[in-house]
This record gives C-alpha cells, structure tokens and sequence, in this order.
C-alpha cells in the first residue's frame, strides 16, 4: 500500500507541479477582416470590383471572436487589441472573379492580437499511462492466485 500512496503522489506532483501543464500562453498578431464581432483570418486573395481591390478571408476558416468585457480571455481578441488598418475586406468561401460580390460579407481590414491558451495535456498522457499501468502490476504481482 506504501508503494500505491507513493507513486500516486509523485503523479501528482509531476503533473500538477509543472506549470506549462496547468496554463500555458501565446500571443499571437496578425491581419484579418472584422465583420460585426468577429475577425476572419484566412488570407485567400484579391479580388477586383469595379476598380476597388479587396482583400479576401475565408468564412468557413480560421476566426476568432471579439471580447468586450475587462480582462484578458484565452481565445478571444480583446476590443483594445484591435487596430483599424483602413479600407474594407470581403469574407467569402472563395475568392470571387473580378466585379461579382455573390455571396460577400463586407468587413473592414484589421491588426489583432491574440493570447492564445495551450493546455498540452496530450504530452503527459505517456505519465499517466505509466502510473496506471505501475498501479495495476502492483496490484496483479501481489494477487496469490491458488489453483
């Protein structure tokens, strides 16, 4: 019982003492298009309408939403992280051909950044399988098994 109690206390300092385990952080910059409270940030390409180029974000790809409340959340771009970088942008699900605005939301160009939260948890799994697995060759060496 000595050796249960032992390992499963330097699991738990091995996992939980680690702080990139519990919280991890990243910020990350970059362009995008704003449409309402959202930022797109697939680059596609440039499209023409009438003598007016824009810039083209994929709707269906990578976006992150826009938080307003005080503090800083993972995931999410704060208001005041925002720079207006002038003129519009279209989000579409392709680059349209020159002079069609089928299927186009109108944004404008913006700057963002991002803290992006990391919780590795898939790079412990290989600690936890160990416990387990010392756990229960503990537990099956000390069965006394009678025919």
């Amino acid at each position: 019982m000595r050796f249960l109690r032992s390992l499963f206390i330097l699991t738990l300092l091995t996992l939980f003492g680690n702080t990139s385990f519990a919280h991890g952080t990243s910020t990350i910059s970059g362009y995008g298009c704003r449409v309402g409270d959202v930022v797109y940030t697939q680059y596609m390409g440039n499209t023409s309408f009438y003598g007016t180029t824009y810039k083209v974000y994929n709707r269906n790809g990578q976006y992150y939403n826009i938080d307003y409340s005080p503090g800083e959340q993972c995931n999410y771009i704060e208001s005041n992280d925002l720079i207006d970088q002038g003129g519009q942008c279209w989000v579409n699900t392709y680059v349209n051909p020159s002079n069609n605005q089928s299927g186009v939301s109108y944004g404008s160009n913006v700057r963002y950044t991002l803290d992006v939260c990391n919780v590795p948890l898939d790079d412990y799994v290989w600690v936890i399988l160990l416990a387990f697995g010392g756990m229960g060759a503990y537990v099956i060496a000390k069965k006394r098994i009678i025919a």
